[in-house]
Formats: C-alpha cells, sequence, structure tokens
C-alpha cells in the first residue's frame, strides 16, 4: 500500500476534525399532546407533572400522561389502551419497567404493577419487548443460531433481550456464533454477489432488524449481519445495493472481549444518544464506501496487491460511537467492481498494536499503540432526516452520504473513555 497515500488520508482526517461541534442531536421522540387522566393536555404545563411512556420501538412516539396530584396511581383502563400494537410482529409486550435495563439493583423484575404504584411526576417507564417464536436468549447464549425473515417481504424485528418473558439480568453474553440473514435460505455476505438497488436504506426496510433491549457482550463469540453489498458502474461502488440486515444499538453498550468478532455486513446504527461499541480485545467489521472510484482495468490488478486506487471514502454504516483499545481491530470490507467483476478485500481500518490479528495486515489507516481511539459520526437517523427531506433527488443514489452535514471524527484518549448506556 502506497505510505504517502495515508498520510493524505491522515491529514484529511484532521481538517475534519477542525470541523467537530460539541453539539449533539436528541433521538427523544415526544409527542405534541398529553393525557390528564384520558384528557388531552398542553404540553408546555410543568414537566415534573408527567409521567413518560417510552415506546422503545424506533416509530412511536413518547406518550406523556399528566398528574394533577403527587402520590397518584393511574388509571389502569387508559394504560392499558397505552401498550404498543404487536400484531404481526415477532415480538411481545411484557409490560412497563422503571429502569433503562429492565431490572433492579438485585435483579428482580422490574414491570409494573399500575394497581399498586403510586406516581409522583418526571418518572419514565420503558416499554419491555421480547422475541416471539424461534428467536429467544439466554443470559448467556452458548448454542449457535441464525436469525432470519419469516419471508422476503415481512421485515422480522427480535429485540435482544438476556430472557425470553421474564427479565433477569442486565446484560446478555454471546459465546456462540449467531448469523442475522437477509433472506429464509441464510444466504451470506458474497464477494462475488452484487445488487442494483441504489435507494437510501431505512432501518424499517431491513429485512431483519435486531434491537437491543439490554447491553451485550460478545464473549469470544461472533455476530454477523449480512447484506447484498457492492453495485456495478457507480462511484459509490460498494455500498448496499439489496436485501439488507440492521441493527439498532437503541441506547446500550456492545462490548467486544476475548477476540470476539461483531462483523457489520449491513446497517450498525444507533437510534438514541447513548450507547456505542467498545472494542475491548476483538474486531468489529464494517463496510468502506469509496466516494471517487473510477473503474478500469488497470485498477483491478493495483487493488489486488493492496494498493487503493481512490482518496475519498467512508464508512457510513457504522454510524455510531466507537472505543478500540490497542488491542482491538476495525476492518473493513472494500469491494469494486471492475473488468464486469467484483473484488473484495478487507483493509486494517483501524489497527491496535496488540491486536491478535495484527500480524495480517502490514498497517492501517489510524494505528493505535497505546490508549484508545475514539470514532463519531453524524447519527444515521439524522441523515435520514436529510434523506427525507430531499426526497426524490435520492431515489437513484445514496448521494446523502456526501452530504454537507455528515462528519465522521477521531479522537486520541490515553486513559479509558467513560461510557454509558440508557
Amino acid at each position: 500500500m502506497k505510505k504517502h497515500k495515508w498520510y493524505q488520508i491522515f491529514i484529511g482526517f484532521l481538517a475534519i476534525l477542525c470541523l467537530f461541534s460539541t453539539a449533539s442531536s436528541a433521538f427523544v421522540m415526544d409527542g405534541g399532546d398529553e393525557f390528564n387522566n384520558g384528557e388531552l393536555q398542553n404540553k408546555e404545563t410543568d414537566e415534573e407533572n408527567y409521567v413518560t411512556f417510552d415506546y422503545n420501538d424506533q416509530q412511536t412516539l413518547d406518550y406523556r400522561y399528566y398528574i394533577s396530584n403527587s402520590g397518584e396511581t393511574l388509571d389502569t383502563s387508559l394504560v392499558n389502551s397505552l401498550a404498543p400494537v404487536t400484531s404481526g410482529t415477532s415480538h411481545t409486550f411484557i409490560g412497563w419497567s422503571t429502569t433503562r435495563t429492565g431490572v433492579n439493583t438485585d435483579g428482580t423484575s422490574a414491570i409494573v404493577d399500575f394497581s399498586s404504584t403510586t406516581f409522583y411526576g418526571g418518572e419514565t417507564l420503558y416499554a419491555k419487548y421480547y422475541a416471539s417464536g424461534d428467536y429467544t436468549f439466554l443470559s448467556t447464549q452458548a448454542s449457535d443460531m441464525s436469525i432470519k425473515p419469516a419471508s422476503s417481504s415481512t421485515q422480522r424485528k427480535v429485540y435482544v433481550s438476556p430472557s425470553s418473558s421474564t427479565i433477569t439480568s442486565e446484560e446478555m453474553t454471546i459465546t456462540s456464533s449467531i448469523g442475522v440473514y437477509y433472506d429464509t435460505s441464510s444466504t451470506a455476505y458474497s464477494t462475488s454477489t452484487v445488487g442494483s438497488d441504489l435507494t437510501v436504506k431505512h432501518p424499517s426496510e431491513a429485512n431483519v432488524l435486531l434491537v437491543l433491549d439490554t447491553d451485550l457482550v460478545i464473549d469470544g463469540g461472533s455476530l454477523q449481519l449480512n447484506s447484498v453489498v457492492c453495485t456495478s458502474g457507480n462511484a459509490f461502488c460498494n455500498q448496499i445495493s439489496g436485501s439488507f440486515t440492521a441493527l439498532d444499538l437503541n441506547g446500550y453498550n456492545i462490548y467486544i472481549r476475548n477476540n470476539g468478532k461483531l462483523l457489520g455486513y449491513g446497517l450498525i446504527y444507533n437510534s438514541r444518544d447513548t450507547g456505542g461499541i467498545i472494542v475491548e480485545k476483538g474486531e468489529l467489521r464494517t463496510i468502506l464506501t469509496p466516494t471517487d472510484f473510477k473503474g478500469g482495468g488497470q485498477t483491478v490488478s493495483r487493488f489486488c496487491n493492496v494498493t487503493l486506487e481512490f482518496t475519498a471514502f467512508l464508512l457510513p454504516y457504522l454510524c455510531c460511537e466507537t472505543i478500540c483499545s490497542n488491542e482491538s481491530i476495525v476492518t473493513a470490507d472494500c469491494s469494486l467492481y471492475a473488468s464486469s467483476a467484483k473484488y473484495s478485500t478487507t483493509v486494517a481500518y483501524i489497527l491496535g498494536k496488540y491486536a491478535s490479528e495484527s500480524s495480517n495486515y502490514s498497517e492501517g489507516v489510524f494505528e493505535i499503540t497505546k490508549g484508545y481511539m475514539i470514532r463519531r459520526t453524524t447519527p444515521y437517523m439524522d441523515l435520514m432526516e436529510s434523506a427525507d427531506q430531499k426526497g426524490a433527488a435520492l431515489s437513484a443514489n445514496q448521494l446523502y452520504l456526501l452530504d454537507s452535514n455528515y462528519r465522521e471524527y477521531y479522537f486520541l484518549s490515553a486513559i479509558p473513555p467513560v461510557t454509558s448506556s440508557r
């Protein structure tokens, strides 16, 4: 790989850092009206007079229940009417929880009994679900699992909780191999398959959408998303171009330990403003999208010899905060279409000096000898909002990836950064 190109790229990233702003985007969804014991109320009343119902499903707006007196119980018939509608989905509503993790400190269930619980205002209740049917998880998932849609036309949404109908742990641990597939045939990511769908990819269109409902630890195991990636005849050739899978952190953390792997041949994003991926010791993989690929036969021979024939690229499908140690590695799948064929390789993007796979790569875009690297991006849902506003202009290509609002930020830290989940 030509060393001077990496220097140019590094200088480019430093320039991006100069654009960093401390402003953050929140993903809390608020409804415009609230209930006052069954009647709509104005939203501008004192916030402490409300109990907020957080639906935790990426689409339903929060409800705010107005209470007129501190220390009162809620109308159970009204609360029952607020229950999420899950008919036609592959998940089941358990109830409303008082804690973000779904458990109390002693590990007992935190599901609210509205007949005996009094509220004082300012509380938030979180809807809790579990996957129905074939996909239920144990606190430690030691058995291999394949997750796939029920049909090609119906999305399967799977809530990753540490149990089925009862919540007994603050986190779930994967020590096995879990594959998430975009079709009923369990087709994995292919280094030869290309697609032709260049429309903007929204999480609601994913064939399988995994939603975290707890912190997740990949402890020596692996979790792999699979999608159709790469297209012919386009400068943005290595993008999701067909059926795909997605993972929503939903405000929680993923920890990769003991040479665990999160192989993201799909969309990884966070619909909340807390949580992220912490690669302590292991591998995180995503999709690298060149934006100035010109094609050509000469490129094929150089690319196969690990010389990149482009200088502008993004990691657009890893849209969450990521923290990497010097025992971690972030790899990127880079596929180019030239001479009527797809050519794929894996490059080291962030390379920890002591990562177990460091010997497989001579160098990385970034290299960590000590300390930590933090990567942040423009939130994916912000990009989707921008894409929705641009409308039909995006139907032919995902040009929003180069939207002036998009940023990737990289920071170095000598001490472990503090992380928080919901």
